[in-house]
Protein backbone atom coordinates (compact mmCIF):
# COMPACT_ATOMS: atom_id res chain seq x y z
CA UNK A 1 0.00 0.00 0.00
CA UNK A 2 3.14 1.87 -0.19
CA UNK A 3 3.10 5.26 -2.47
CA UNK A 4 5.41 8.06 -3.26
CA UNK A 5 4.04 11.52 -3.39
CA UNK A 6 5.80 14.53 -4.85
CA UNK A 7 5.34 18.20 -3.05
CA UNK A 8 3.23 20.60 -4.66
CA UNK A 9 5.65 23.71 -4.77
CA UNK A 10 8.93 23.96 -5.88
CA UNK A 11 10.84 22.02 -3.74
CA UNK A 12 11.82 18.92 -5.01
CA UNK A 13 11.50 16.56 -2.17
CA UNK A 14 10.25 13.30 -2.36
CA UNK A 15 8.99 11.05 0.41
CA UNK A 16 7.01 7.56 0.74
CA UNK A 17 4.07 7.42 3.30
CA UNK A 18 1.46 4.38 3.35
CA UNK A 19 -2.13 4.36 5.98
CA UNK A 20 -1.68 1.14 7.35
CA UNK A 21 -5.15 0.46 9.20
CA UNK A 22 -7.15 1.59 11.51
CA UNK A 23 -5.53 0.87 15.30
CA UNK A 24 -9.17 1.36 16.87
CA UNK A 25 -12.46 2.61 16.24
CA UNK A 26 -13.98 3.82 19.33
CA UNK A 27 -17.26 4.48 20.66
CA UNK A 28 -17.27 7.90 21.74
CA UNK A 29 -18.55 9.16 24.89
CA UNK A 30 -19.42 11.94 23.17
CA UNK A 31 -21.69 10.10 21.06
CA UNK A 32 -24.24 9.35 23.81
CA UNK A 33 -23.42 12.42 25.92
CA UNK A 34 -23.88 15.38 22.91
CA UNK A 35 -25.37 13.58 20.58
CA UNK A 36 -22.69 13.84 18.04
CA UNK A 37 -21.39 11.31 15.44
CA UNK A 38 -18.38 8.76 16.68
CA UNK A 39 -14.63 8.67 16.34
CA UNK A 40 -12.31 7.08 14.50
CA UNK A 41 -8.65 6.56 15.50
CA UNK A 42 -6.31 5.89 12.41
CA UNK A 43 -2.40 5.42 12.57
CA UNK A 44 0.01 5.34 9.51
CA UNK A 45 4.05 4.28 9.08
CA UNK A 46 6.29 7.49 8.89
CA UNK A 47 7.80 8.60 6.38
CA UNK A 48 12.29 8.55 6.20
CA UNK A 49 12.58 11.97 4.79
CA UNK A 50 13.64 14.41 7.38
CA UNK A 51 12.01 16.95 5.33
CA UNK A 52 8.39 15.78 6.25
CA UNK A 53 7.00 18.10 9.13
CA UNK A 54 3.66 16.88 9.74
CA UNK A 55 0.86 15.32 7.77
CA UNK A 56 -2.58 16.38 7.29
CA UNK A 57 -5.41 13.86 7.26
CA UNK A 58 -8.52 14.24 4.92
CA UNK A 59 -12.20 12.32 5.33
CA UNK A 60 -15.15 12.59 3.52
CA UNK A 61 -18.08 10.61 3.05
CA UNK A 62 -17.40 10.24 -0.93
CA UNK A 63 -13.95 8.70 -2.61
CA UNK A 64 -11.67 11.39 -3.42
CA UNK A 65 -13.77 14.08 -1.95
CA UNK A 66 -12.46 15.30 1.81
CA UNK A 67 -14.31 17.38 3.37
CA UNK A 68 -12.68 17.53 6.45
CA UNK A 69 -9.23 17.84 7.49
CA UNK A 70 -7.12 17.63 10.49
CA UNK A 71 -3.52 18.61 10.76
CA UNK A 72 -1.80 16.15 13.29
CA UNK A 73 1.28 17.48 13.21
CA UNK A 74 4.60 15.42 13.29
CA UNK A 75 2.48 12.45 14.93
CA UNK A 76 1.28 9.38 13.08
CA UNK A 77 -2.01 9.19 14.37
CA UNK A 78 -5.18 11.02 14.15
CA UNK A 79 -8.25 10.62 16.05
CA UNK A 80 -11.34 11.95 13.55
CA UNK A 81 -14.13 13.50 15.58
CA UNK A 82 -17.99 14.21 14.63
CA UNK A 83 -18.39 10.96 12.42
CA UNK A 84 -21.95 10.41 11.09
CA UNK A 85 -23.15 6.93 10.50
CA UNK A 86 -22.26 6.45 6.83
CA UNK A 87 -18.99 5.11 5.15
CA UNK A 88 -15.57 7.60 5.34
CA UNK A 89 -12.65 7.55 3.08
CA UNK A 90 -9.58 8.59 4.40
CA UNK A 91 -5.95 9.31 2.89
CA UNK A 92 -3.38 11.58 4.78
CA UNK A 93 -0.46 13.46 3.32
CA UNK A 94 2.73 15.04 4.51
CA UNK A 95 3.73 18.39 4.71
CA UNK A 96 7.58 19.96 5.31
CA UNK A 97 7.94 23.46 7.27
CA UNK A 98 7.51 25.69 4.47
CA UNK A 99 4.50 23.89 4.08
CA UNK A 100 4.97 22.19 1.00
CA UNK A 101 2.29 19.35 1.05
CA UNK A 102 2.33 16.08 -1.05
CA UNK A 103 -0.70 14.54 -2.63
CA UNK A 104 -3.05 12.08 -0.71
CA UNK A 105 -1.96 8.54 -0.46
CA UNK A 106 -4.65 5.88 -1.14
CA UNK A 107 -8.00 5.98 0.61
CA UNK A 108 -8.89 3.56 3.82
CA UNK A 109 -12.67 3.48 3.31
CA UNK A 110 -14.22 2.61 6.56
CA UNK A 111 -17.87 1.48 7.58
CA UNK A 112 -19.98 2.26 10.22
CA UNK A 113 -21.49 -0.54 12.33
CA UNK A 114 -23.87 -0.43 14.98
CA UNK A 115 -23.97 -3.49 17.80
CA UNK A 116 -26.75 -3.44 20.71
CA UNK A 117 -27.95 -5.66 23.49
CA UNK A 118 -31.43 -5.62 25.11
CA UNK A 119 -31.57 -6.75 28.64
CA UNK A 120 -29.99 -10.00 30.31
CA UNK A 121 -26.70 -10.08 28.15
CA UNK A 122 -24.15 -7.84 26.29
CA UNK A 123 -22.30 -7.77 22.95
CA UNK A 124 -18.84 -7.23 22.25
CA UNK A 125 -17.72 -4.98 20.93
CA UNK A 126 -20.44 -2.96 21.58
CA UNK A 127 -22.01 0.60 20.47
CA UNK A 128 -21.34 2.66 17.17
CA UNK A 129 -18.15 2.04 15.52
CA UNK A 130 -16.21 1.73 12.56
CA UNK A 131 -14.64 -1.02 10.52
CA UNK A 132 -12.14 -1.01 7.62
CA UNK A 133 -13.64 -2.12 4.25
CA UNK A 134 -12.87 -5.51 3.66
CA UNK A 135 -11.85 -6.58 6.80
CA UNK A 136 -14.28 -8.75 9.27
CA UNK A 137 -15.85 -8.00 12.97
CA UNK A 138 -17.04 -11.19 15.48
CA UNK A 139 -19.01 -10.04 17.66
CA UNK A 140 -18.98 -12.14 20.97
CA UNK A 141 -22.83 -12.58 22.55
CA UNK A 142 -22.79 -12.93 26.25
CA UNK A 143 -26.23 -13.98 28.44
CA UNK A 144 -25.91 -12.71 32.22
CA UNK A 145 -26.68 -15.65 34.98
CA UNK A 146 -30.07 -16.61 34.62
CA UNK A 147 -30.83 -15.94 31.20
CA UNK A 148 -30.17 -17.40 27.62
CA UNK A 149 -29.82 -16.11 24.38
CA UNK A 150 -33.62 -15.28 23.03
CA UNK A 151 -32.06 -14.31 19.28
CA UNK A 152 -29.64 -12.24 16.98
CA UNK A 153 -30.16 -10.06 14.41
CA UNK A 154 -28.27 -8.70 12.00
CA UNK A 155 -29.57 -5.54 9.48
CA UNK A 156 -32.71 -6.85 10.90
CA UNK A 157 -32.82 -10.46 9.69
CA UNK A 158 -32.56 -13.03 12.54
CA UNK A 159 -29.69 -15.55 12.58
CA UNK A 160 -30.96 -17.45 15.60
CA UNK A 161 -29.68 -17.55 18.90
CA UNK A 162 -26.45 -17.64 18.78
CA UNK A 163 -23.48 -16.93 20.81
CA UNK A 164 -21.10 -15.54 18.18
CA UNK A 165 -21.41 -13.96 15.06
CA UNK A 166 -18.71 -12.93 12.13
CA UNK A 167 -19.64 -10.16 9.25
CA UNK A 168 -17.09 -10.93 6.83
CA UNK A 169 -15.68 -9.15 3.73
CA UNK A 170 -17.21 -5.90 5.00
CA UNK A 171 -18.73 -3.56 2.47
CA UNK A 172 -21.61 -1.41 4.04
CA UNK A 173 -23.07 -0.61 7.11
CA UNK A 174 -24.44 -3.67 9.11
CA UNK A 175 -26.20 -3.16 12.63
CA UNK A 176 -26.30 -6.27 14.92
CA UNK A 177 -28.39 -7.05 17.54
CA UNK A 178 -28.96 -9.29 20.52
CA UNK A 179 -32.18 -10.01 22.95
CA UNK A 180 -31.83 -12.54 25.87
CA UNK A 181 -34.43 -14.34 27.84
CA UNK A 182 -35.12 -15.65 31.71
CA UNK A 183 -33.47 -19.25 31.35
CA UNK A 184 -35.80 -22.03 32.03
CA UNK A 185 -34.26 -24.86 34.42
CA UNK A 186 -36.46 -27.55 34.73
CA UNK A 187 -35.21 -30.88 37.97
CA UNK A 188 -36.74 -33.83 38.12
CA UNK A 189 -38.74 -35.50 40.97
CA UNK A 190 -38.53 -38.94 41.03
CA UNK A 191 -41.95 -40.44 42.69
CA UNK A 192 -42.26 -44.29 43.84
CA UNK A 193 -44.50 -46.46 45.97
CA UNK A 194 -44.08 -49.91 47.08
CA UNK A 195 -46.80 -52.74 46.79
CA UNK A 196 -50.85 -52.02 47.77
CA UNK A 197 -51.20 -47.91 47.07
CA UNK A 198 -49.97 -45.84 44.55
CA UNK A 199 -48.35 -42.07 44.35
CA UNK A 200 -49.76 -39.91 41.72
CA UNK A 201 -48.26 -38.52 39.28
CA UNK A 202 -45.72 -40.96 39.58
CA UNK A 203 -42.28 -41.35 37.85
CA UNK A 204 -39.46 -39.04 36.71
CA UNK A 205 -41.48 -35.48 37.09
CA UNK A 206 -39.98 -32.84 35.18
CA UNK A 207 -40.79 -29.17 37.65
CA UNK A 208 -39.40 -25.68 36.35
CA UNK A 209 -37.11 -24.06 38.55
CA UNK A 210 -39.51 -22.29 41.22
CA UNK A 211 -42.20 -23.93 40.77
CA UNK A 212 -44.27 -26.58 42.75
CA UNK A 213 -45.31 -29.54 42.27
CA UNK A 214 -48.10 -32.16 44.89
CA UNK A 215 -48.31 -35.53 45.01
CA UNK A 216 -50.80 -37.56 46.27
CA UNK A 217 -50.55 -41.24 47.75
CA UNK A 218 -53.32 -43.79 48.37
CA UNK A 219 -52.95 -46.68 49.98
CA UNK A 220 -55.17 -50.09 48.39
CA UNK A 221 -58.23 -51.18 49.88
CA UNK A 222 -57.32 -52.65 53.25
CA UNK A 223 -54.31 -51.02 53.44
CA UNK A 224 -52.95 -47.70 54.84
CA UNK A 225 -50.06 -45.60 54.49
CA UNK A 226 -46.65 -46.68 56.70
CA UNK A 227 -44.44 -43.76 55.67
CA UNK A 228 -43.42 -41.48 52.91
CA UNK A 229 -39.73 -40.22 52.84
CA UNK A 230 -38.63 -37.49 50.72
CA UNK A 231 -35.23 -37.39 49.92
CA UNK A 232 -34.88 -40.16 51.97
CA UNK A 233 -36.30 -38.71 55.00
CA UNK A 234 -39.23 -39.52 56.38
CA UNK A 235 -42.08 -37.20 56.49
CA UNK A 236 -44.82 -39.43 58.43
CA UNK A 237 -47.41 -41.85 56.80
CA UNK A 238 -48.73 -38.36 54.96
CA UNK A 239 -51.39 -39.09 51.69
CA UNK A 240 -50.07 -35.86 49.99
CA UNK A 241 -47.38 -33.57 49.69
CA UNK A 242 -46.02 -30.93 47.86
CA UNK A 243 -42.34 -29.70 46.90
CA UNK A 244 -42.74 -25.69 46.47
CA UNK A 245 -40.00 -23.53 45.27
CA UNK A 246 -38.09 -26.55 43.75
CA UNK A 247 -34.21 -25.58 42.76
CA UNK A 248 -33.10 -29.19 42.87
CA UNK A 249 -33.69 -32.34 42.10
CA UNK A 250 -35.40 -34.33 44.67
CA UNK A 251 -37.26 -38.06 45.26
CA UNK A 252 -40.23 -39.16 47.38
CA UNK A 253 -40.99 -42.83 48.02
CA UNK A 254 -44.65 -44.07 49.64
CA UNK A 255 -44.78 -47.75 50.89
CA UNK A 256 -47.75 -49.26 52.31
CA UNK A 257 -48.92 -52.02 55.08
CA UNK A 258 -52.12 -53.95 55.44
CA UNK A 259 -54.57 -53.02 57.82
CA UNK A 260 -54.43 -55.36 60.98
CA UNK A 261 -58.15 -57.14 61.55
CA UNK A 262 -60.18 -57.27 65.07
CA UNK A 263 -63.31 -59.54 65.82
CA UNK A 264 -66.68 -58.05 67.06
CA UNK A 265 -68.57 -60.82 68.19
CA UNK A 266 -72.08 -59.98 68.39
CA UNK A 267 -74.95 -62.09 70.29
CA UNK A 268 -78.82 -61.72 71.64
CA UNK A 269 -80.90 -63.27 73.50
CA UNK A 270 -84.18 -64.73 73.00
CA UNK A 271 -87.33 -62.51 71.76
CA UNK A 272 -84.72 -60.38 69.64
CA UNK A 273 -81.96 -60.26 67.68
CA UNK A 274 -78.64 -57.64 66.97
CA UNK A 275 -77.40 -57.22 63.22
CA UNK A 276 -75.04 -57.86 61.76
CA UNK A 277 -74.10 -61.32 64.36
CA UNK A 278 -71.53 -63.50 64.96
CA UNK A 279 -67.72 -62.99 64.38
CA UNK A 280 -67.94 -59.28 62.75
CA UNK A 281 -64.15 -58.01 60.94
CA UNK A 282 -63.02 -54.95 61.22
CA UNK A 283 -60.37 -53.36 60.20
CA UNK A 284 -58.28 -51.65 62.39
CA UNK A 285 -59.10 -47.79 63.02
CA UNK A 286 -62.74 -48.60 61.22
CA UNK A 287 -65.80 -48.55 62.50
CA UNK A 288 -68.74 -51.15 62.85
CA UNK A 289 -72.40 -50.35 63.96
CA UNK A 290 -75.18 -52.81 65.51
CA UNK A 291 -78.42 -52.70 65.39
CA UNK A 292 -80.60 -54.43 68.14
CA UNK A 293 -84.55 -55.55 67.84
CA UNK A 294 -86.70 -56.78 70.04
CA UNK A 295 -89.28 -59.41 68.83
CA UNK A 296 -92.93 -58.01 68.97
CA UNK A 297 -94.32 -58.01 72.11
CA UNK A 298 -90.57 -57.14 73.78
CA UNK A 299 -88.47 -54.54 74.42
CA UNK A 300 -84.71 -54.34 74.74
CA UNK A 301 -83.87 -55.20 78.23
CA UNK A 302 -79.92 -54.17 78.23
CA UNK A 303 -77.24 -54.15 75.85
CA UNK A 304 -73.53 -54.69 77.52
CA UNK A 305 -70.15 -54.07 75.19
CA UNK A 306 -67.31 -55.96 76.73
CA UNK A 307 -69.13 -56.90 79.37
CA UNK A 308 -70.61 -53.70 80.69
CA UNK A 309 -73.36 -52.07 80.63
CA UNK A 310 -74.34 -49.36 77.98
CA UNK A 311 -77.99 -49.36 78.32
CA UNK A 312 -81.28 -50.19 76.39
CA UNK A 313 -80.36 -49.28 73.06
CA UNK A 314 -81.21 -50.28 70.22
CA UNK A 315 -77.84 -49.52 68.22
CA UNK A 316 -74.33 -49.06 68.93
CA UNK A 317 -71.22 -47.88 66.91
CA UNK A 318 -67.56 -49.53 67.75
CA UNK A 319 -64.95 -46.56 66.31
CA UNK A 320 -61.81 -45.93 65.36
CA UNK A 321 -60.85 -50.31 66.45
CA UNK A 322 -57.88 -51.04 67.83
CA UNK A 323 -58.67 -54.37 69.88
CA UNK A 324 -60.93 -57.23 69.61
CA UNK A 325 -64.79 -56.57 71.25
CA UNK A 326 -68.31 -57.98 72.31
CA UNK A 327 -71.33 -56.85 71.84
CA UNK A 328 -74.19 -59.06 73.63
CA UNK A 329 -77.84 -57.89 73.63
Amino acid sequence: MSQHFKFTKTSSLRFRMSLIFILAILPSMLFVQHACSGQAAVAWTADTDTAVTGYTVGYGTSTGNYTNTLNAGNTTTATLPSLSSSPYYIAVAAYDANNNKSSYSSELVVEPLTATAGTGGSISPSGSFFETQGSSQTFTITPTTGYQVSGVTVDGVSVGAVTTYTISNITGSHTVAATFAAATTSYTITATAGANGSISPSGAVTVNSGASQSFTITPASGCHVSTVTVDGASVGAVTSYTFSNVTATHTIAATFATAAKYTITATAGANGSISPSGAVSVSSGGSQSFTITPASGYHVSGVSVDGASVGAVTSYTFSNVTATHTIAA
